[in-house]
């Protein structure tokens, strides 16, 4: 027999639930975030994460401090309205690239300053850092430095060509620099001695993008052509050997997510390549903002970045977007009047979940899930039909639980009953009832009483 003592616990514990409202679940694959509102601009450039867990976010016009709804500005007099190429993040500070500098922001003690005279006013292309040197790509140099950021070597690039800009730099090893230019690939060997040699790889289209994954295989863009080859014969390999991905494809952005690579376009949104078995590159899927395919600017991909809690922010042209991928998304599953395998309502209260089935605590009955993924479920409903003239109030289940072995407590607004699950049948407790309803007096009196005080 069940002791007075439990079914108490348990009636105190479903009245607190019964105070809550029922919720609703909705799928959403991309939210946005529009900040034309506040400000001119809406053109989000790059995002960082720091070690506190906030967001960075790089504009064409300033840094931004992003909470998950609104944006705060960056102030500082050395970074003000500067157009921001990029953001990266190492330790506490946050380097900031842009068209007048490179800056080292140390959000923790709020301090902002210039990296190295010798960057004051470079449009800076790029940041990465070896186990040796800190690598600075400006439009026509390279900068080595030390990580105290004394200065060791500079390269210029195409020093002949006024309009042959450096576009992308990607570094692998310790001795090796890519550099993407407007005409052309070229590599940049760094001797122990700090001595530097360069080398043309190819010379023709302007490369807008170089990207190494983590499978050592280097991809470029060449115009609007995507192409890719092993990083380890690139000597010995001309880009004619490069096999080919995609033509018109201008890319602006890439980034490896779960052994795909994202290739962030203009115009076209994204486009997820993966390896096949015989680790050939094919398209996988495509993803776009504007679905409809109308708007250039939220099809613009800048940047793509996975922050600590493994969610996407895409940012365009026009706004950042939060993407959560199928894994992450909800399934919905929905009642429809003549539908099959559905629930019985969509108004769900309480959910229970044993070792195997999800118990659904609705406001027409209660539901029996055997989920084994979003393809294969099965739902049973059960209603209490004991009462034909109280079936609606009866089944508007509020809450549900186990009580003991296959039976569970449940309750409506009305009343406490239990659902054996093994022979499928409802029943009451009278003694069961007399307690709810004075346990319920004694909370709606306690209630009443704190709001009179």
């Amino acid at each position: 027999m069940y002791t007075m003592k439990n079914i108490s616990r348990t009636i105190v514990l479903l009245l607190f639930i019964l105070l809550s409202y029922p919720f609703y679940g909705i799928a959403q694959t991309i939210k946005s975030f529009d900040f034309k509102g506040n400000f001119f601009y809406n053109t989000i450039t790059s995002i960082e994460q720091d070690t506190l867990g906030f967001m960075w976010l790089g504009l064409d016009n300033g840094v931004f401090l992003f909470d998950g709804y609104s944006l705060q500005p960056l102030i500082h007099s050395m970074i003000n309205d500067r157009y921001v190429n990029f953001l990266s993040h190492r330790k506490t500070t946050l380097y900031i690239g842009t068209n007048e500098g490179l800056y080292a922001y140390d959000y923790i003690n709020n301090q902002c300053d210039l990296c190295s005279p010798l960057l004051k006013s470079k449009n800076i292309i790029a940041y990465q850092c070896n186990s040796d040197y800190q690598i600075v790509a400006t439009d026509r140099e390279v900068f080595l430095f030390d990580y105290n950021w004394n200065f060791i070597h500079k390269i210029t690039i195409y020093k002949e060509s006024l309009n042959n800009h450096i576009t992308s730099m990607a570094i692998y090893g310790n001795q090796e620099v890519l550099l993407g230019t407007e005409s052309g690939l070229v590599i940049i060997h760094i001797g122990n001695d700090d001595k530097t040699k360069i080398n043309t790889l190819y010379s023709g289209d302007k490369i807008v993008q170089l990207f190494i994954d983590s499978r050592n295989k280097l991809w470029i863009c060449r115009g609007e052509e995507i192409l890719y080859s092993n990083i380890d014969t690139l000597d010995s390999v001309e880009i004619s050997e490069f096999k080919h991905i995609a033509y018109n494809h201008e890319v602006i952005s890439f980034f490896e997510y779960a052994n795909q690579v994202w290739v962030g376009t203009r115009g076209y949104g994204i486009s997820i390549y993966e390896y096949d078995h015989s680790e050939k590159v094919v398209l996988k899927n495509k993803l776009l903002i504007d679905k409809s395919g109308d708007s250039e600017l939220k099809n613009t991909i800048n940047k793509i970045y996975k922050d600590k809690k493994s969610r996407i922010w895409i940012c365009t042209l026009e706004g950042v977007y939060l993407y959560n991928d199928e894994s992450s998304n909800f399934h919905v599953i929905k009642h429809s009047k003549n539908g099959k395998n559905v629930p019985s309502s969509n108004i769900i209260s309480s959910i229970y979940c044993d070792d195997d089935y999800l118990w659904l605590a609705t406001s027409n009955g209660i539901n029996k899930i055997k989920w084994n993924n979003k393809n294969d479920y099965t739902i049973t409903q059960y209603v209490d039909r004991r009462n034909t003239n109280d079936i609606m109030a009866g089944n508007k289940i509020q809450c549900i639980t186990k009580f003991k072995d296959q039976t569970f407590l449940i309750s409506t607004k009305n009343a406490i009953k239990f659902f054996d699950s093994g022979r499928c049948l409802f029943y009451d407790d009278q003694s069961l009832n007399v307690a709810f309803r004075t346990i319920w007096n004694a909370v709606c009196t306690f209630h009443i009483q704190g709001l009179l005080q």
